[in-house]
C-alpha cells in the first residue's frame, strides 16, 4: 500500500496514512530509493521518478529527499554510510551537510533499539560487510551498537578470509550459506562477554535472532569430526562429505578449526575441487557416459563421473582448437596477383 509518514519527533514511530505512489516516493530516504514503475493500465511500465533519482544513479550520487530525512528517522545516518560503502557512490554536498547537522543535533540518541537491529541485520547480509563496518567505524557510528566495537575489535582478518574463500566459489555454484549467522559470528567473536551482552541489549536482539550465530560453533563440530576421518582418503570421498554441508559451517571451520588435517582438506576443497566440479558441463557427462541430461539416470551418472574426475581416474577432455579460417585473397581490378608475372 502506498503511504505517507509523519513523525512527531526524531526516531518516533510514524503516523501512517494512505497516499498516492508519488507521495509515497517523496517520503522515502534517498532519491535512488524513490523510483518505481507504473502499474496503471494506461501507463503500465512507465517510470515514476518524482525526485529525479535516475539522474543521481547515473551520476553515482546519494542525495537525501528532504531537509528532514535524518531528523525523521535517524537510522538513515547509518544507512547512508552503508549505501556509500556498498555502491561506492559519492554523497551530495548538501546531503552531507545535513548528515553532519543531524549528528551535531544529537539525533543518534533517538535511534530505537529495533532500528539498530534492523540495520545490523542488513550489514550482516551485505556482500562485503567489513567495508560497511569499517566505514561506520571511521564515522564513529559503530559504537552505537556497542562501545567496544571499534578498531582492532572489528576482526578484519576473519572477514577478509571469508571474502577470499567466498571469491573462490565459482559463479553459479550453489553453496547454501546463512551469511547472517556467519558474519555476526565474525563480528561477535573478538568481543568480551560483557560487550556481547551490551550489543544484545542495545539492539533488543531476541533469543531466536541471536541463536544462529551463538550456536554456529556447536553445529559445526559434527562436520569437523567427519572431516578428520581417515576414511576420507580420496578427493571424491571428501567431496561427498562436504557436498551437503552448510556453507556457514564450512567457512567457520576454515576460520577457527585447530585441526591441521581439517584445514588442509578445506584448502583443497576451496582451491581445487570446487573449480573442477564447476567446470564439468552436462554435455561432457553425456559424451562420456551416454546418459542424456534430464533423464532419471543422469544424476547418478554425473555423480559417478564427478568422482572419477576428482580422483584423477578420468582426465579433463582436451577440446581441439578450431582451425584458423583461410585468408581470403582480395578480388577485383586492383587485387595483386598471387602468381608472379613472366618476363
Amino acid at each position: 500500500m502506498a503511504r505517507t509518514e509523519k513523525y512527531a519527533r526524531a526516531g518516533a514511530k510514524p503516523v501512517v496514512t494512505a497516499a498516492t505512489i508519488h507521495d509515497d516516493l517523496r517520503r522515502r530516504d534517498f532519491t535512488v530509493n524513490a523510483i518505481a514503475l507504473s502499474l496503471n493500465r494506461a501507463s503500465r511500465g512507465l517510470m515514476i521518478d518524482p525526485t529525479n533519482g535516475v539522474s543521481d544513479l547515473e551520476h553515482k550520487e546519494l542525495r537525501a529527499i528532504t531537509n528532514y530525512t535524518f531528523y525523521d528517522d535517524p537510522i538513515r545516518l547509518l544507512r547512508l554510510i552503508r549505501f556509500r560503502a556498498r555502491l561506492k557512490f559519492a554523497v551530495q554536498e548538501r546531503t552531507w551537510q545535513q548528515f553532519l547537522n543531524a549528528r551535531e543535533a544529537g539525533v543518534t540518541e533517538s535511534i530505537q533499539p529495533r532500528s539498530l537491529f534492523g540495520e545490523l541485520k542488513q550489514i550482516a547480509t551485505e556482500n562485503d560487510p567489513f567495508e560497511v563496518l569499517k566505514a561506520l567505524d571511521e564515522e564513529k557510528l559503530l559504537t552505537l551498537f556497542c562501545p567496544g566495537l571499534t578498531g582492532s575489535k572489528l576482526n578484519a582478518a576473519a572477514f577478509q578470509k571469508v571474502a577470499k574463500m567466498k571469491a573462490a566459489v565459482p559463479f553459479g555454484f550453489e553453496l547454501p550459506t546463512d551469511w547472517y549467522a556467519l558474519n555476526l559470528w565474525c563480528l561477535m567473536q573478538p568481543l568480551a562477554q560483557k560487550e556481547k551482552s551490551a550489543l544484545l541489549a542495545q539492539t533488543a536482539m531476541s533469543h531466536e535472532e541471536a541463536e544462529p550465530w551463538q550456536k554456529l560453533e556447536a553445529h559445526s563440530k559434527k562436520l569437523e569430526t567427519a572431516l578428520k576421518s581417515a576414511k576420507l582418503n580420496r578427493a571424491s570421498l571428501l567431496w561427498q562429505a562436504l557436498k551437503g554441508a552448510r556453507g556457514e559451517q564450512v567457512f567457520l571451520l576454515s576460520l577457527k578449526s585447530s585441526e591441521r588435517l581439517v584445514q588442509d582438506r578445506l584448502k583443497n576443497y576451496f582451491g581445487k575441487y570446487l573449480a573442477i566440479v564447476a567446470e564439468i558441463p552436462d554435455t561432457e557427462v553425456t559424451d562420456s557416459t551416454g546418459v542424456a541430461a534430464g533423464t532419471p539416470e543422469f544424476f547418478k551418472a554425473r555423480e559417478t563421473y564427478v568422482a572419477a574426475r576428482l580422483d584423477g581416474r578420468i582426465k579433463k577432455p582436451i577440446v581441439p582448437e578450431p582451425e584458423p579460417e583461410p585468408i581470403q585473397q582480395p578480388r577485383g581490378p586492383f587485387a595483386r596477383s598471387a602468381r608472379p608475372k613472366q618476363v
